[in-house]
């Protein structure tokens, strides 16, 4: 709910994983969701958004939109690395935090900060170089100036 007006209306796993819009996506969830703001697109014939010099190819046709997009995607659904990948987002290790089950860990890099949650303890020292993965069937799509989600 929004100032009084219903969001959406769905079971709890639709809320959480096909939120309706920017403001439930971000209103639902511990630790709050990741933002990257772009726009989609085609290098050599493979579809993908970019983010601000990070190209991220899509293994699924993109929504119909044209202009600026803000992809989303929940902090257990970023892969991670402690060594080089090609293609992933170098990242510097800003905090660890354990919290028995699970660690959640705080990134940064020149495309954003960023919020991991890991299981169980996750052992690394703050300003270590980690790598980061985005899966694109894990991540939603909202119109940047509407904030509703592009994908049904």
């Amino acid at each position: 709910m929004d100032r009084g007006l219903v969001q959406q209306r769905a079971s709890p796993y639709d809320i959480y994983h096909r939120p309706a819009n920017l403001f439930v996506a971000e209103f639902i969830g511990d630790p709050r969701i990741n933002r990257l703001e772009g726009s989609f697109g085609a290098v050599d014939d493979q579809q993908g958004i970019q983010f601000e010099g990070l190209w991220l190819a899509l293994d699924r046709d993109p929504p119909a939109v044209n202009g600026s997009v803000i992809a989303t995607v929940r902090p257990e659904d970023v892969r991670l690395s402690k060594t080089e990948k090609q293609g992933w987002l170098k990242t510097r290790l800003d905090s660890v935090l354990p919290t028995g089950a699970d660690t959640v860990l705080q990134a940064s890099s020149e495309h954003g900060n960023f919020t991991l949650l890991q299981p169980g303890f996750f052992e690394m020292s703050v300003d270590e170089f980690l790598w980061l993965s985005f899966e694109s069937r894990s991540l939603n799509f909202f119109d940047a100036g509407s904030g509703r989600n592009l994908l049904p």
